[in-house]
């Protein structure tokens, strides 16, 4: 998963445009994606700021770009909240749509074939 954009609707400060960059920040450690910081964390340091506040009358997301486990071809996926992105990050499979359906057509066809884990794909959310 890599990260493409933030995309942010609608008119913010400059400093409440950049807790939400930071907020969506994210890093690899030992092969596992993850925040920089906590919930907790970015919660304790923003708790009460003009810029929370202001964050909470938007809408806001991430974009993030992820190869098929399937066929290897990129698609993008919108990540509204960390809980989505960590169903994306610690699935077993990420499939685009076409093999998400071929996944699917192969286990209902009677054949009972299926990838066995955690599948997500932009047609299962």
């Amino acid at each position: 998963m890599k990260q493409k954009e933030i995309i942010i609707n609608g008119k913010l400060s400059i400093d409440a445009i950049e807790m939400i960059h930071e907020y969506f920040k994210n890093h690899t450690v030992n092969g596992i994606e993850e925040f920089v910081m906590s919930e907790k964390e970015f919660l304790d340091k923003y708790k009460g700021t003009y810029c929370l506040n202001e964050w909470s009358t938007i809408k806001q997301y991430a974009i993030y770009t992820i190869d098929c486990f399937m066929c290897f071809k990129s698609y993008d996926v919108i990540i509204e909240s960390r809980e989505k992105f960590y169903t994306y990050a610690e699935a077993d499979y990420r499939l685009c749509g076409k093999c998400f359906d071929t996944n699917n057509k192969l286990y209902h066809s009677g054949l009972g074939l299926h990838l066995a884990g955690d599948i997500v794909s932009q047609k299962s959310h």
